[in-house]
């Protein structure tokens, strides 16, 4: 996926997970810190800010540590929008901690691979990002 089209696409999330509170000027997102934050921060979160008129404070924390404080704030999130890195969007969803994105909400809904939207109807959310990880081992 082009840069371009992966930008839209997490801006488009944003968006349909956000609207409500867009109202309040100001969004609550996690982040994993690093060059990932680095660049998510450029990328996504600068120009959304621009285009919307609103702040995004940005938690860093991983996604298990955000999934603990999800269940913790169960009746009174501070998150408005939560990213995950493997399955615990499947566990928050399951738990009732997300709210569902709708197809309806993605304007570019049809653009996207079957993949980045095979879970939306589970209410995981759309997938906006596929990493490579490495096995290692000892042959000792």
């Amino acid at each position: 996926m082009k840069k371009s089209a992966r930008t839209l696409l997490l801006a488009s999330a944003l968006v349909a997970v956000a609207l409500p509170a867009i109202a309040q000027q100001r969004l609550v997102i996690n982040s994993f810190g690093g060059v990932y934050e680095e660049n998510h921060r450029r990328l996504v979160i600068e120009p959304f800010e621009q285009m919307h008129n609103v702040t995004i404070e940005v938690v860093t924390l991983y996604s298990a540590d955000t999934l603990a404080q999800l269940r913790a704030q169960k009746d009174n999130p501070q998150f408005d929008v939560v990213h995950f890195s493997g399955g615990q969007e499947v566990v928050a969803a399951a738990e009732g901690l997300l709210v569902p994105i709708q197809p309806s909400e993605l304007t570019n809904y049809d653009q996207l691979y079957p993949i980045a939207v095979e879970g939306i109807e589970k209410g995981h959310g759309p997938v906006y990002s596929i990493s490579v990880a490495g096995l290692l081992y000892d042959e000792t």
